[in-house]
């Protein structure tokens, strides 16, 4: 398992809705790495406790869609229920894409989650 770090921080009120554009390079040249047949995963983690709050693979308000799988490239779309019960605190992002061959390949970055905007 290779893990890199995402490099940008996202603050905004919990309960917002986002869209987390990705594009994944290999890390040894800026080609773009084909996602056709990889399998995708993104999660938020609370950082005090570890434990997963969110998830693609379990929440149906957190979408994967592709953009151009074959340029690496998609986003992660939250509803706005993805994150309006979650308190306001840092939490860690974590993308995780495994290849056709099972390579897994974690990205981790921080979201800080603001109290609501209303």
């Amino acid at each position: 398992m290779t893990t890199y770090e995402i490099v940008r921080e996202l603050t905004f009120p919990r309960g917002d809705a986002k869209i987390l554009p990705f594009t994944i390079e290999e890390s040894d040249s800026s080609d773009r790495v084909n996602l056709n047949s990889a399998s995708i995963k993104w999660q938020l983690e609370d950082t005090r406790t570890g434990e997963v709050e969110v998830s693609s693979e379990e929440d149906s308000d957190i979408s994967i869609v592709e953009i151009d799988f074959e340029q690496g490239e998609f986003e992660v779309h939250l509803d706005t229920t993805s994150t309006s019960e979650l308190p306001p605190s840092g939490y860690r992002e974590t993308l995780e894409i495994v290849d056709s061959l099972g390579n897994k390949t974690t990205w981790i970055g921080k979201i800080y989650l603001l109290r609501d905007s209303t």
